[in-house]
């Protein structure tokens, strides 16, 4: 009589766990991928802008009082740039800029089929650019820049031409942008403004030939621009 619940329970007994087969013995748990760095190196770059001028040149007590946007209207800067970009999140180097002027609303003494006008403005700074986020495709950024600055304003009359050139320095140089990446190449629009001043004013001709020190006044450039980099290399 004992007999038959006892086979009835070896039978339904669940099988012991030392004993029991993986359902796919060849399966192994995959390694968690480590997240790739964030880029680093040397990183280059071409820039274009469109600046609108805005203060004086110098103290209306030296005659100087002369608003930079009666000279011109605006300037284009085209620069270069050269730098290192730490962890991706950091950017240090310099850019060098050349921007010829656009002619002013008001020709002023520019006016006559005799006299003609060329203004440039040239800057070489020294940039730090601080990326929100290092490691996405689109990313804000936001940069600061100081450096030194020589504007220059030609005018020719009759074949003969009279140059003043400006030096001073920029004094800070802001600008806030986003950046599109893929990487190597990456493109960035970016609103910036820079305040400076010209504190050396030199005449060629003159007498005598050299620049002299003027009485300072703050001005301002206000820029649109772009700029595209390669890199890190």
């Amino acid at each position: 009589m004992l007999a038959v619940p006892i086979a009835i329970l070896l039978a339904t007994a669940p099988v012991s766990s030392s004993s029991a087969q993986p359902e796919n013995p060849s399966a192994e748990v995959a390694p968690p991928v480590a997240p790739s760095p964030p880029p680093h190196g040397l990183e280059l770059g071409a820039g274009l802008g469109y600046s609108l001028p805005m203060g004086p040149l110098g103290v209306a007590s030296e005659g100087l009082g002369t608003h930079i946007s009666n000279l011109e209207t605006a300037a284009v800067p085209l620069s270069l740039e050269a730098g290192y970009l730490f962890s991706g999140w950091l950017f240090v180097g310099g850019t060098l800029s050349w921007g010829p002027a656009v002619a002013p609303n008001n020709p002023g003494p520019c006016r006559g089929a005799a006299v003609s006008c060329f203004d440039q403005d040239i800057q070489a700074l020294a940039v730090a650019r601080l990326y929100f986020e290092p490691r996405a495709r689109t990313t804000g950024w936001l940069g600061v820049a100081v450096g030194w600055e020589a504007a220059t304003f030609a005018t020719s009359v009759g074949g003969t031409t009279r140059t003043a050139t400006y030096t001073g320095p920029v004094m800070a140089d802001l600008r806030l942008g986003f950046e599109v990446r893929s990487r190597p190449v990456a493109i960035a629009p970016y609103l910036g403004v820079a305040l400076g001043e010209y504190v050396t004013r030199g005449v060629d001709p003159s007498s005598p030939p050299v620049p002299v020190w003027i009485a300072t006044a703050l001005h301002e450039w206000i820029t649109l621009g772009i700029r595209g980099t390669y890199g890190p290399l």
